[in-house]
């Protein structure tokens, strides 16, 4: 038998992107782009190979050579197929300025590699054009899982949050298992201690809109570690907001004026035996993105 000749792979260029003025040539698996490299500048790993890449070239070519820089990407190593790179130039190259119309499965393909490589301003916009209303018709919890993800920024995140607490509707076990065991556990908990005041106030489908403002509030405190609102002072359709040292703002009784809660002794105003439980449950564990919270005497009070 003769010996098995090695597979020769041979590169094409890209249909649309592969322009000879371009400086980075990107060889991703057959594929071969050939593009400005100040495109990928903002990815701090593209400008880190960039870099290496032009040190080394420098010593080898003549100043009278034009300097092309080359990079490999392969679908088996990087997970990229020439396809996924295909939508990334997309966004760079797009001929109808300002507007950018694209499936959602396009812009999950960009906000993964703009989270890979670090481009800030694409996955922002990523995130824009799939946060438009009435663009995707995505499920809540699948849009927050979505999100997290992709390490989307507070300002993404705490809206939908809100819309969690608020529907009358408990987790389900596929939005549980979804979620994961930690972020389900403190939803669940947070619902619960909305819904017990809720009740008070005969309050049986989706909380009202004038709840919002104490709902964001408590979405701030328990995911990046804002100051927890009192529940107490949820009465007579009254809402809250913490105030920026922590304490929460004044109400407002009938007629427009101030109302007060007592406080009680260790310094947080609501109802006895409360506020030791509102301390726990919401005491801000950074669960915006990815990172666990740290062991927290909050499940303790939630199986109570």
């Amino acid at each position: 038998m003769s010996p098995t000749k090695p597979e020769i792979t041979t590169i094409v260029p890209h249909s649309e992107y592969c322009h000879h003025s371009g400086d980075l040539v990107i060889i991703n698996d057959d594929t071969r782009f050939q593009i400005p490299s100040w495109h990928f500048l903002e990815s701090p790993i593209f400008r880190k190979w960039i870099e290496e890449r032009s040190k080394s070239d420098s010593t080898t070519q003549s100043s009278r050579t034009r300097e092309i820089l080359e990079i490999t990407i392969s679908s088996a190593k990087d997970n990229v197929a020439p396809n996924d790179l295909t939508k990334l130039c997309w966004v760079f190259f797009n001929k109808r300025f300002s507007i950018y119309e694209a499936p959602l499965d396009d812009w999950k393909t960009i906000l993964r590699l703009a989270n890979k490589y670090q481009f800030a301003e694409v996955k922002d916009l990523a995130f824009r054009e799939i946060s438009k209303p009435g663009a995707f018709d995505i499920k809540l919890v699948k849009r927050i899982v979505l999100y997290r993800e992709y390490d989307a920024e507070q300002r993404y995140l705490e809206d939908l949050y809100v819309d969690l607490l608020s529907r009358p509707e408990p987790l389900t076990i596929e939005e549980g298992d979804e979620l994961g065991m930690t972020l389900a556990l403190l939803v669940s908990g947070a619902r619960e201690r909305l819904r017990a005041f809720s009740d008070r106030l005969a309050i049986s489908d989706r909380l009202p809109e004038s709840m919002r403002a104490t709902v964001h509030t408590m979405v701030v405190s328990i995911f990046w570690g804002g100051p927890a609102p009192d529940l107490s002072r949820l009465s007579n359709g009254s809402t809250l907001a913490a105030s920026p040292n922590g304490a929460p703002a004044p109400s407002k009784g009938p007629g427009g004026s101030s109302t007060t809660t007592p406080t009680s002794s260790n310094g947080h105003s609501g109802l006895a035996g409360q506020s030791n439980t509102t301390d726990n449950l919401f005491s801000g564990f950074g669960l915006g993105g990815k990172k666990k919270p740290k062991k927290s005497s909050v499940f303790s009070n939630l199986d109570d």
